[in-house]
């Protein structure tokens, strides 16, 4: 987050509901940067991650990420 604010990039915002934390919003560079890199990333994500899983370890995959999702969504909404 640093370096994306001195960059211009993003900017820290307070959060209202609580004042120990802080919001990470992107500029309208920031967003620039997003798009222009995000091609590239999704295609080395596929390459490193995906394309040496079978079709089945995917699925598997998927099934582990839904549930720990869940669990965080439990967490915060005060399970």
């Amino acid at each position: 987050m640093p370096g994306s604010a001195r960059a211009g990039r993003a900017e820290r915002l307070g959060c209202e509901d609580d004042g120990r934390g802080v919001w990470a919003v992107l500029t309208a560079a920031g967003w620039d940067k997003l798009v222009e890199t995000a091609p590239g990333h999704v295609e080395t994500v596929r390459r490193r991650l995906f394309d040496a899983l079978t079709p089945d370890e995917v699925s598997r995959l998927g099934d582990v990420l839904s549930r720990l999702i869940i669990d965080v969504r439990y967490q915060l909404v005060g399970g």
